[in-house]
């Protein structure tokens, strides 16, 4: 819908799925290993892995994605510092 809005409302946008269809890495999943990675980088105290189950063959409800019971905060934290990288050279294009 980028395209579209920015036609609309004569802006320009960054779009994750237009602008880095190959390279963005972060929230691609739903309550999954990427997701709940980043939350605990972020916002550790919302993050309650004791509150999934235990045993590896029963998957959480509404989890997509990789399992959020390997989540880590180095990995949240990587996926953040990318995505930055990412953003902050899109703008430096687009100030160019």
């Amino acid at each position: 819908m980028a395209d579209c809005w920015e036609k609309q409302l004569g802006l320009h946008l960054v779009s994750a799925t237009r602008d880095f269809p190959d390279a963005w890495r972060t929230q691609m999943d739903h309550a999954g290993r990427n997701e709940t990675s980043v939350l605990m980088a972020l916002q550790p105290s919302l993050v309650d892995l004791s509150r999934l189950p235990s045993a590896r063959g029963e998957w959480p409800q509404g989890v997509s994605g990789e399992d959020p019971r390997d989540a880590m905060v180095e990995f949240g934290e990587h996926l953040i510092e990318a995505t930055l990288v990412l953003i902050g050279k899109k703008l430096d294009d687009l100030r160019a």
